[in-house]
């Protein structure tokens, strides 16, 4: 008799374990008996966004556009603003920052001030040719390059974030930066870069797919916005 009992005990136990074995079969091979399967851990990697992000660094160097805007620079318990105003056509450029003119064209700059009578430049110094720009921006956001570059949630932003173990800092994109450029224009219309201790954010607030000497009398001494327009 208690070979009896013990025979059906283990037969008992057999079948609930083949039981068990089933279910949990169906659980992870299958959704038909009404279970999901688990979540995948697996993480995707971001596209590179590096050669996209250069060829609109490049749109908007070469473009035209007149855009107003704010800068502002935060860090170390000090806040600075200034309004900016920028002319670009076809790789020349005036900015007006705060009544201060910047002057670029063939690969010199000046800075003006204009009083009522008179238009006051600093020496020309050289400038930085697109070509070597943009080589750089390739050495920085390349395979070996400190920075990685992936396309932002909004179209035509891109997101800029350094690895201190491939290379130093460049003051253009910081530890992390946010770049957004206008689809029609190429002009930057937002830009933050944030850095070790301190931050600069821009913010157009209006932008202007012409430049034109109507758009920009009165924002910069006439001299200059002739020798701009010239195309001669």
């Amino acid at each position: 008799w208690m070979s009896d009992r013990l025979g059906v005990s283990v037969l008992a136990a057999l079948l609930i374990v083949v039981a068990f074995l089933g279910w949990r079969i169906v659980v992870l091979t299958g959704t038909d008996a009404g279970f999901d399967p688990p979540e995948s851990t697996t993480t995707t990697t971001e596209p590179d966004a590096g050669d996209e992000f250069i060829a609109s660094w490049r749109r908007a160097h070469d473009g035209e556009y007149l855009v107003a805007g704010y800068r502002i620079r935060e860090g170390e318990a000090v806040e600075d603003e200034s309004t900016e105003i920028v002319a670009n056509l076809e790789g020349r450029r005036l900015v007006n920052i705060d009544g201060t003119i910047v002057y670029e064209r063939a690969g010199v700059t000046q800075t003006c001030r204009q009083t009522l009578n008179e238009l006051f430049c600093t020496p020309e110094e050289p400038l930085r040719s697109i070509t070597v720009e943009l080589q750089e921006l390739v050495e920085l956001t390349d395979q070996t390059g400190p920075y990685r570059v992936i396309a932002g949630e909004i179209a035509g932003c891109f997101d800029v974030a350094l690895d201190p173990s491939q290379g130093a800092i460049d003051p253009r994109f910081g530890t992390s930066a946010t770049f957004c450029f206008d689809p029609v224009t190429g002009a930057v219309t937002s830009s933050r870069v944030v850095g070790l201790n301190r931050s600069e954010t821009w913010r157009a607030e209006t932008l202007e797919p012409l430049v034109t000497p109507e758009g920009l009398s009165g924002r910069f001494p006439e001299p200059l916005i002739a020798e701009l327009l010239d195309r001669s």
